[in-house]
């Protein structure tokens, strides 16, 4: 999320809706706040396998990449 989306919606109380309408990248939005709570990052034994697939992926991705470049096809 943009940083002054971010700020912006930290400063909209619980229950209320935004101001006036926030820009961002992908246009104008207006926010309502229903519930506000913490947010708790996952546990890493949780994500290894997903981060772990992804790094795979983007392994093959970029040889497959590399060995197009250099490929002859005539």
């Amino acid at each position: 999320m943009e940083p002054p989306l971010a700020a912006a919606l930290q400063a909209i109380p619980k229950g209320k809706f935004s101001a006036q309408p926030l820009r961002s990248g992908l246009g104008w939005h207006l926010f309502k706040v229903e519930d506000i709570r913490d947010a708790k990052p996952l546990p890493f034994d949780t994500v290894k396998p997903q981060i772990a697939r992804d790094l795979q992926d983007k392994a093959i991705s970029d040889s497959i990449g590399e060995l197009r470049q250099k490929a002859n096809i005539q």
